[in-house]
Order: structure tokens, then sequence, then C-alpha cells
């Protein structure tokens, strides 16, 4: 019930379930993880195999290319941000829309 009115504050009508949040914090915590074996170095993705494959994969082997990748990887973040803020307000706004048309 709470969750319901938490997710109507922010204008997304969406009833959660328990499954839906494990699953969700599951996928968000692991997707995490996978992105930040792309920027450092001493991330452990298969734990406990200590060297990060992704990392010198991305690089070609040479910590010289990590800057570089470093700074994709903040592009391709902040570009998936602004997507989701624009795809949210869009469906914010045709909800609204839907409101004033009741």
């Amino acid at each position: 019930m709470v969750q319901q009115k938490s997710m109507a504050i922010i204008g997304l009508p969406i009833k959660a379930t328990l499954l839906s949040m494990i699953l969700a914090g599951l996928l968000g915590a692991w997707l995490h993880v996978f992105i930040d074996s792309f920027y450092h170095y001493d991330v452990q993705l298969f734990w406990p195999y200590r060297d990060n494959v992704i990392f010198r994969w991305v690089n070609s082997g040479k910590f010289s290319n990590s800057a570089n990748t470093q700074q994709w990887v903040i592009f391709i973040c902040k570009f998936f941000w602004g997507l989701m803020a624009g795809l949210y307000l869009w469906l914010f706004a045709l909800r609204l829309k839907q409101k004033k048309n009741r």
C-alpha cells in the first residue's frame, strides 16, 4: 500500500511485487558491478579470480587506454540517464494530458 502511494507521487501508478523488487535489485546491483568492471581495474567480477578480464580486453591490456574508456563510460551513462529522464517526462506529460481530458 505504501509503495503504491510513493509510486503515485512520482507519477508511476505501478504495483510492485516482491519478486519484481528482488529481481530489480539483483539486476541493478550486478549491472552496476559489470559497468564498474569497464571503469575500474581493481573490480573482481569473477572473484576469486583476481584479474579483471573485461578491463584488460576493453583497454587492449594497457592502462594508458583507461582514461579514454572511462570517458566513454561516463558519456554512455549520461546519455542513458538523459534518455531515461526524457522518457519519464514524456510519459508524465501524457498522463497529465489524459487527466485533463477526463
